[in-house]
């Protein structure tokens, strides 16, 4: 899996982390696997 290209400029946060060891884990697993989700710099969502 590669990582994205690096955020020009500056502006709000909007990522999402998976609780996965790679891409194809992802995919078996799905959206289940997140853990926090980010929007407009701010945590929308925290899996505890």
């Amino acid at each position: 899996m590669t990582a994205p290209p690096p955020a020009v400029g500056e502006g709000p946060a909007v990522f999402a982390v998976f609780d996965v060891p790679d891409e194809a884990a992802l995919t078996a697993r799905g959206a289940a696997t997140c853990v926090a989700t980010v929007l407009a710099g701010r945590l929308v969502h925290r899996r505890r």
